[in-house]
């Protein structure tokens, strides 16, 4: 039942993950790490399966908490059919936008990146998107 849902719903975690080696120390404390991201992703299908879409995208959307919205970490939900997103934990009002039309800082649309790389078992995307700390574009996955 959860592959059914992972492919259908492609849940995916912003997990947001800089890539340079410069976030060390104290900023290091703001990070997530890809455990941390697995995790989360995991709660994510778990509260889709037990409560249904809706409850799940509401909570998702309007009251993520720490489970969902964590660190640099975050959830956000892409219809798989046509890469609409359909929840976002960090930035609610993406919602409804077609995530095919949504551009990383090079261009590259990050809908089709992660609709390119939706497997059952889960794969990770780069793309370069803004810190939610720093307010700067950095390297994502």
């Amino acid at each position: 039942m959860k592959e059914a849902v992972s492919l259908k719903i492609a849940v995916v975690v912003s997990a947001l993950l800089i890539a340079a080696p410069a976030f060390a120390g104290e900023n290091a404390q703001k990070r997530g790490t890809p455990e941390q991201a697995r995790a989360m992703v995991d709660r994510a299908v778990a509260l889709f399966i037990k409560e249904g879409k809706k409850a799940a995208f509401d909570r998702f959307n309007k009251r993520p908490g720490p489970e969902f919205k964590h660190l640099d970490l975050y959830i956000f939900v892409l219809r798989a059919r046509d890469a609409t997103i359909v929840a976002h934990a960090q930035t609610p009002m993406l919602v409804g936008l077609n995530g095919l039309k949504l551009l990383d800082a090079r261009g590259i649309s990050i809908g089709r990146l992660i609709m390119g790389r939706v497997t059952t078992k889960g794969s990770w995307v780069d793309y370069w998107w803004k810190d939610p700390h720093t307010g700067k574009i950095s390297p994502k996955s």
